[in-house]
């Protein structure tokens, strides 16, 4: 009889607790030409609290998501750090990131790129995250 109490209250409590609500950054597309190789996301957490990462993804024109090759933005960010994660772009092709975070997106900003190729590495083209 007390197992089924426990059991119980733990049913209880666990509906209380409800899904999880994710908040959604995202950019608009960034394209920087014949001269765009490569594409970057910086992620930074303005806030006072980690954040914790859902899905972290780069939405191309014609492949998405693309694969990454690079990821620093795992599983969580402490308060004022910044993270990226990138992708090739042979294809030349309009990307845009996405990012889902647990968290509430009040503190948290971020940039999209279209990069040059290495050695200049320059950005050829950005957008906000909102």
């Amino acid at each position: 009889m007390r197992i089924q109490h426990v059991l119980a209250g733990m049913v209880v409590a666990y509906g209380l607790v409800g899904p999880v609500q994710a908040d959604t950054l995202l950019s608009g597309p960034v394209y920087g030409g014949l001269s765009q190789n490569h594409v970057a996301c910086v992620v930074v957490n303005a806030g006072t609290a980690p954040i914790h990462f859902v899905t972290t993804e780069l939405l191309g024109q014609y492949v998405a998501p693309l694969p990454l090759n690079y990821n620093d933005c795992r599983v969580s960010l402490l308060p004022g750090a910044i993270c990226s994660f990138q992708a090739a772009t042979l294809d030349h092709q309009a990307t845009a990131c996405k990012v889902s975070i647990v968290e509430a997106k009040t503190n948290v900003r971020g940039t999209m790129m279209a990069l040059s190729p290495l050695p200049t590495n320059a950005n050829l083209s950005e957008a906000d995250l909102r």
